[in-house]
């Protein structure tokens, strides 16, 4: 059997290989190199990382067990981590960033309402799309809170459901001669503990609406690298099916009566 094809178990039910698990686990924020060590049983052993110091080791620990049972529901004793840092080891990149690809908006004059659309992705060449929309009342206040609601449900298409992000607040106020959008949002965890506030900014150009989503993904961006990703259906083309999240987290204006 080749290194890595090895099966972890959970109880008597294989889970996945030592691969997958090492794959996961490497695109933490900080890791740079990772090897699993399981026994004849397929119990997990021992799991050493390898890491730069641009986080601390505790942190680090603690990524590795909330990735790991969010992805594929394996808990693992943190005293079977070990996590040995390097001077001069150069500081890992995120992978990924989320990027705005589209922005929509349309009202409806006779009921008083408006729409905002948005779409993400990572690529902007290839690769999967994350669309959300929100629907409320018309007016300027109300626009700025959709944008954040619509960009933010968007976001949590692409992570593991596990995790959520909740917009705060959002604002546009003056700095100077400029404007600015400020949005501050929550992401939380499988534990309570892990609820953790992240803030973005971005200068508006004449739309606050697009200034707020950019600041809401100027705050997203900020953890997203670091968080596992949604398994993502597909259909008979191979193409991602849709997620069933946005329509979880639709507003009850959003939904048919």
């Amino acid at each position: 059997m080749a290194r890595g094809d090895e099966a972890v178990r959970e109880g008597n039910r294989t889970a996945v290989t030592v691969a997958e698990v090492e794959a996961l686990i490497g695109k933490l924020g900080g890791v740079s190199a990772t090897r699993v060590v399981v026994n004849d049983w397929g119990g997990v052993e021992e799991v050493h990382v390898l890491a730069t110091l641009e986080r601390g080791p505790k942190q680090i620990v603690r990524d590795i067990e909330s990735a790991l049972a969010a992805r594929f529901g394996l808990m693992l004793d943190r005293k079977k981590i070990s996590v040995a840092q390097l001077i001069g080891l150069d500081p890992t990149l995120p992978e990924e960033r989320l990027k705005l690809m589209l922005i929509e908006s349309s009202t409806d004059l006779d009921a008083g309402l408006q729409r905002i659309s948005v779409t993400l992705a990572v690529d902007e060449e290839d690769g999967p799309r994350y669309h959300s929309s929100r629907q409320g009342a018309m007016g300027y206040p109300q626009s700025l809170r959709l944008a954040g609601d619509a960009v933010l449900a968007a976001v949590n298409e692409a992570i593991d459901p596990e995790y959520l992000f909740a917009l705060e607040n959002v604002d546009v106020f003056t700095q100077g001669p400029r404007r600015v959008a400020l949005a501050t949002c929550l992401v939380v965890g499988p534990r309570q503990e892990e609820e953790d506030v992240l803030a973005g900014a971005a200068v508006s150009k004449g739309d606050d609406v697009d200034s707020v989503v950019r600041a809401c993904l100027d705050a997203v961006n900020r953890r997203y690298s670091r968080l596992p990703r949604r398994k993502r259906a597909r259909g008979p083309a191979g193409a991602p099916a849709a997620g069933e999240a946005a329509a979880a987290l639709e507003s009850p204006s959003d939904r048919p009566e």
